[in-house]
């Protein structure tokens, strides 16, 4: 039962991970046994329960190894650095992609950062059911057959090996019984992906013209864009990041139905979880890589432009409601909508503010609480 899924894992950059739990396991069994674990025509019962457990120690450890191919921590660091670049950027806040008051661009960054800051904590925060190892449960978890001391053998020398502290599972009939833990894993990497995503589609938004959108940001020129309009460039790498978090997104349902379909003493679906979760942290790990070193690396602020929209806002009419009134301040803006004016020449119109306290409430910079 899914033997055929080692030979994809030995095909693949897991290859290492699944030969050396083979090896590390097969030495902790006496000569006597040691020759069952050959797949082919000596396989019997034994063996296949054997490797069964095995596999599952694999597909484990290899989900933890795969976190090193994240490259979270790239991109992290990335937005990082453009936080802390952008952080006297000033602009407009939008929401319901409709005007609100102002920010930074530094802020804006910030809030992706911590995204992917909280994704890797979520990520770290599965492994240690992952941990848990159902070998030496043989069949249902009872342990029948299984030779004294191979299990508590077999999982000190991978945890030894592969630095992880692997243990054996609380329960192994639960081990065995259930996928929960990749479930668990799959929907903290689902979140990675639905955080990556939102972080793309802004990019996208923010980017948007150059003289007809938001233009706020300017990405790298990757490519052209189109043959028919030249001097159009997309935003090829935001929307490559989109496609891989939907991707990761898909495996992520696929193993969440899988940790539903294994009846009674047997979840005979780890094959499949195991490649989609496999699949999903690699493309997601390769997008996260190229987001952060050939795309974020190289944005650069249109701050002319971002600072511009702040001026045509209403949205600053927001700190004259403490001043006025909300009622008061609601009509000045429907005013300056319905007109074409700013906010400050209605203001100023009305006479109902001196030009210094215009000047105070409606200065930009007033209005922003920088985070300490």
């Amino acid at each position: 039962m899914g033997l055929w899924f080692v030979f994809y894992l030995k095909k693949n950059i897991k290859r290492r991970a699944q030969n050396k739990i083979f090896i590390l396991s097969i030495s902790c069994l006496n000569k006597e046994i040691a020759w069952l674990t050959f797949v082919g025509e000596h396989r019997n019962r034994r063996t296949e329960n054997l490797l069964e457990k095995l596999f599952i120690t694999t597909a484990y450890l290899s989900t933890i190894i795969s976190y090193s191919f994240l490259h979270l921590r790239l991109l992290e660091k990335t937005l990082a650095a453009k936080e802390k670049e952008f952080a006297r950027v000033i602009k407009l806040g939008r929401t319901h992609l409709q005007d609100a008051v102002p920010m930074t661009l530094g802020q804006e960054f910030g809030a992706f950062r911590s995204q992917i800051a909280k994704g890797i904590t979520r990520i770290k925060a599965a492994f240690p059911h992952l941990e848990e190892l159902a070998l030496g449960g043989t069949a249902v978890g009872s342990g029948l057959n299984c030779p004294e001391g191979f299990a508590d053998a077999a999982i000190a020398l991978i945890a030894r090996e592969s630095g992880v502290p692997f243990m054996a599972a609380g329960s192994r009939f639960e081990a065995i019984a259930c996928r929960d833990a990749q479930v668990e894993m799959m929907g903290a990497v689902n979140t990675v992906a639905v955080s990556m995503e939102k972080i793309a589609n802004d990019l996208r938004l923010l980017s948007s013209g150059p003289r007809a959108g938001l233009g706020e940001i300017s990405l790298p020129s990757l490519q052209p864009g189109s043959s028919i309009m030249p001097g159009k460039v997309n935003p090829v790498i935001p929307e490559m990041v989109v496609q891989a978090a939907a991707f990761a997104r898909g495996q992520a349902l696929s193993v969440s139905i899988g940790g539903t379909t294994g009846p009674l003493q047997l979840n005979m679906m780890h094959p499949m979880i195991a490649w989609c979760s496999l699949m999903a942290m690699e493309v997601l790990g390769n997008a996260a890589r190229v987001l952060g070193e050939r795309c974020v690396s190289g944005i650069e602020a249109v701050r002319e432009k971002a600072e511009g929209w702040i001026e045509q806002s209403l949205a600053l009419v927001t700190p004259l409601a403490l001043r006025i009134g909300y009622d008061k301040a609601a009509a000045l803006a429907h005013e300056a909508h319905k007109t074409g004016k700013t906010v400050r020449e209605v203001v100023q119109a009305a006479g109902v503010l001196s030009s210094e306290e215009i000047d105070k409430l409606l200065e930009p910079w007033s209005m922003i609480r920088l985070e300490k």
